[in-house]
């Protein structure tokens, strides 16, 4: 473009730096500077394809942008592009000046000031008055502009790659409501808010949006995101304090505060030694006050933080009776409430009250109403009138040798009378019955239910899962993804709360893993309202209407055509009549029982069925990685598939060379990583980062690193936006290699193998009993299902059950036999007796 023809709309934006203290919950986050070009963000209206104006056209597209406050703002909002080669452009500055830049010689000059958090955008192109108009939160600007020649407009956000119109320059925005109108009628809606994978459907017409390196944040409604970890005593002293946003976790000898808003620590100096077995430390958000208490006494102590000190000298009773007890502070009498705990192989309903104005105690028994437990779920409602109490472990008259077993009632107490009221049990709903609970409950929104965070206790690997239960309607939801935990009874530790300011779920996850001192913390943040995964993304494959109607029955004639003809030419000398739906399986199995997705011996980093590594000359260069090199690369790999963040250096340290100093560690890890980077140049495009001390790895596209792609299969699968064949033949493919890193036998790997392990299982399984599924009836698929699951859990009974019935339905009866027998060796291998099943029962 002619710098001496361009021209500009100049808008000043006088933002106020406080509406960035918190980012949206909903919209598109466009990467901008702080990550490198190939992980900017683009957004392709209507698939990429240019919109078409007739003579007549008003075209308008509006949006609504928040900018957020990094150090580089300067970049592009967006970029239209007309069949004249003319591109029009919204682009902002670091001084916060908006600049619109034409093709025209005329020259518009506007100053607009704003301190609104969002601000909305309209810019119009009419070809009957030659008018570009633009409207910015209220104010317009326009403009003549001889748009006879324009035909076409093709509308691209942030970063622009389109032939000679590279634009890598992307402002730091959240975009949200995309709308596109011709002749003042709205033909496309965009909320950015569900979507698909890489792709967003509008609300009219099912028409694709394409973006690149997206970052949606109602994705932070359904994924927990890990913000920090800490070690602590094997007993880990923890609290939340809802005021400040803060992370309290009471060590030895010292008090850690971590502020969620700014992701800072801070250290003070503890001169108490903590309980060793019970969490005691819990935070007053009505005297903004941080408390340890103890039981006996009743006594509560203070910490100054202005003085760096206790209060009062001496160490609470070091009290061995209720471990996994419930605390909850009311607002309506400033009394500290304690409920149940465990020790000495006895449960207990005791519910201790204890005033934090004058340290009054009293002490009821809730035995004859309530089960004595642990392991359960406490909290109030808004009012702090009203306590509930949800589930647990526990006994009758509190004794661990009659028969302990889960619970999974709920309870009402009321606070002003002390009454206990039963309110239902949830046992039946979607498994729930088996699961133990976080320590609190946090109340929903009008009291209508509470969240609390669930998981089974019957194994030591497992997950968390956040359950929503609606106390008028009995529903119980299970929402969001899962958190790796490891359970170890009274070792282990979970809570949930919830931040008002910042409107988020924080879960705190504690545990010592075997061999394992000190305890691990985890903290986890999930925005609020919380949802399941089905809530947010968009089906793959957008609704028939209009043109794509006449594509999808035109291509699906041609198929049925096809298929006419295939059977008219292969099946024609058959004597005997072939049922249709046996006509159809064969052509599935004729036709895709030898394709192949993938590449696995070329430019590949595999990790299902074992570690190996192949050059982009198809040359295997596993041997070319020593352990190290190896462990480095898996570590690396696996953290950034977790987090963009990826690993830490001081985590590297701790898994690879927690024998060595730190300098000692630094220089092998550099070493090491030089090394690491010559060898995965031979594949490729690869690059091994580091920023802020934590190391992440990209790959170019045509890279296959198969856990990633597995993984981005799974959750495609999981959301319910891959219905198509192809989508489950391609994660067959990758899994028929066995299962993810077998010959890597560290505690650092076991999580993620296990959740790796437990997603493909849960996705299979729902592909197998979805009957919406057009393959449902292919033996063929149900079969490489299941041999999929027993390679992960060689004693899945569901997996037995899938291929012993899909054999016999292929009249192999004796192959189904064959495969129970096996199943039933494998079962007496592994759990030591023999295996009560019979073959009848699986046979159906």
């Amino acid at each position: 473009m002619n710098a001496a023809k361009s021209v500009c709309f100049i808008l000043f934006l006088s933002v106020v730096s406080a509406v960035y203290g918190q980012l949206p919950h909903t919209g598109l986050y466009f990467y901008s500077h702080s990550h490198n070009i190939d992980k900017r963000t683009s957004l392709l209206l209507n698939a990429g394809e240019p919109y078409k104006l007739e003579s007549q056209d008003c075209f308008t597209l509006d949006f609504d942008f928040f900018l957020r406050n990094e150090l580089i703002k300067f970049g592009y909002i967006f970029r239209i592009i007309s069949n004249t080669n003319e591109n029009f452009d919204f682009i902002i500055n670091n001084d916060f000046n908006l600049f619109f830049v034409t093709n025209t010689q005329d020259a518009q000059l506007k100053s607009i000031s704003s301190a609104e958090e969002w601000n909305h955008v309209s810019i119009s192109f009419d070809k009957k008055q030659n008018l570009i108009s633009l409207h910015f939160n209220g104010e317009t600007m326009q403009c003549s502009y001889n748009l006879k020649a324009i035909r076409s407009l093709r509308i691209s956000f942030g970063l622009c790659d389109f032939k000679n119109f590279l634009a890598n320059d992307v402002s730091p925005i959240i975009l949200k409501n995309v709308q596109v109108s011709e002749n003042h009628r709205k033909v496309h809606y965009w909320t950015l808010d569900k979507h698909g994978d890489n792709v967003v459907y509008d609300e009219q017409k099912r028409v694709p949006a394409v973006v690149q390196n997206p970052y949606w944040l109602m994705d932070n409604r359904i994924y927990w995101k890990k913000i920090a970890e800490f070690e602590a005593n094997v007993f880990p002293q923890v609290t939340f304090d809802s005021i400040h946003n803060r992370i309290y976790i009471l060590r030895k000898s010292e008090l850690i505060q971590y502020a969620i808003t700014t992701d800072s620590t801070t250290v003070f100096p503890n001169t108490l030694v903590p309980n060793d077995l019970y969490n005691q430390l819990i935070f007053d958000p009505f005297s903004n006050k941080l408390l340890l208490y103890g039981f006996s006494s009743g006594k509560v102590n203070e910490y100054d933080f202005s003085r760096r000190e206790w209060l009062y000298p001496g160490n609470p009773h070091n009290e061995s009776d209720y471990a996994h007890h419930n605390r909850y502070i009311s607002p309506i009498d400033s009394s500290l409430y304690l409920f149940g705990g465990y020790g000495h192989y006895k449960y207990n309903s005791k519910f201790f009250r204890i005033g934090l104005q004058n340290q009054e105690q009293r002490i009821d028994d809730f035995s004859e109403d309530i089960t004595p437990r642990y392991l359960a779920a406490m909290g109030g409602n808004r009012t702090g009138d009203r306590l509930y109490i949800l589930g647990g472990r526990g006994a009758e008259m509190g004794r661990q040798e009659l028969s302990p077993k889960n619970f999974s009632d709920l309870f009402e107490v009321d606070l002003k009378t002390g009454g206990v009221k039963h309110l239902f049990d949830i046992g039946n709903k979607e498994g729930t019955e088996e699961n133990v609970y976080s320590n609190s409950l946090v109340m929903a929104e009008n009291d209508s239910g509470f969240y609390a965070l669930a998981y089974p206790n019957g194994k030591y690997s497992t997950t968390i899962r956040l359950k929503e239960i609606n106390i008028a309607t009995r529903e119980v939801k299970t929402l969001a993804d899962s958190i790796g935990f490891y359970f170890r009874d009274v070792t282990a530790f979970c809570d949930l709360y919830f931040s008002p300011r910042l409107s988020k779920l924080i879960a705190v996850v504690a545990y010592a893993q075997e061999k394992q001192i000190p305890s691990k913390i985890n903290i986890y943040t999930l925005d609020c309202p919380p949802l399941q995964l089905q809530d947010v993304l968009q089906a793959d494959v957008p609704a028939s209407s209009g043109k794509t109607a006449w594509y999808i029955g035109g291509a699906t004639l041609c198929v049925l055509t096809l298929l006419f003809f295939f059977r008219r030419t292969f099946f024609f000398r058959r004597k005997k009549a072939v049922p249709a739906n046996e006509v159809i399986e064969t052509f599935y199995s004729e036709n895709n029982k030898e394709k192949s997705f993938y590449n696995f011996k070329n430019k590949a980093i595999l990790f299902l069925g074992g570690f190996q590594v192949f050059d982009k000359n198809g040359k295997n260069i596993t041997g070319e990685f020593t352990p190290t090199l190896k462990y480095i690369l898996v570590l690396i790999v696996l953290y950034t598939v977790k987090s963009d963040k990826g690993i830490s250096s001081s985590k590297l340290q701790e898994l690879l060379w927690f024998d060595k100093t730190e300098e000692a560690a630094r220089n092998n890890r550099s070493v090491n990583v030089r090394k690491l980077r010559v060898l995965l140049q031979s594949l490729g495009n690869i690059d091994i980062t580091n920023e802020n001390s934590y190391w992440t790895i990209s790959l170019t596209g045509d890279v296959l690193l198969d856990y990633k792609e597995a993984l981005r299969l799974i959750h495609k699968i999981q959301g319910g936006t891959a219905t198509a064949l192809e989508d489950i033949l391609r994660l067959l493919e990758l899994l028929d290699s066995g299962p993810m890193l077998p010959n890597i036998q560290f505690e650092w790997v076991d999580h993620f193998k296990n959740d790796f392990s437990n997603a493909v299982i849960d996705v299979l399984m729902q592909v197998i009993n979805n009957p919406k599924n057009s393959f449902h009836d292919h033996q063929d698929i149900r079969l490489k299902i299941a041999d999929c699951i027993l390679k992960i859990d060689p004693i899945n009974e569901e997996a037995l059950l899938i291929k012993c019935n899909a054999l016999s339905f292929m009249g192999k009866k004796g192959l189904a036999k064959v495969t129970f027998d096996n199943f039933a060796r494998e079962y007496h291998l592994l759990l030591g007796e023999s295996y009560q099943g019979s073959m009848k029962n699986f046979i159906q």
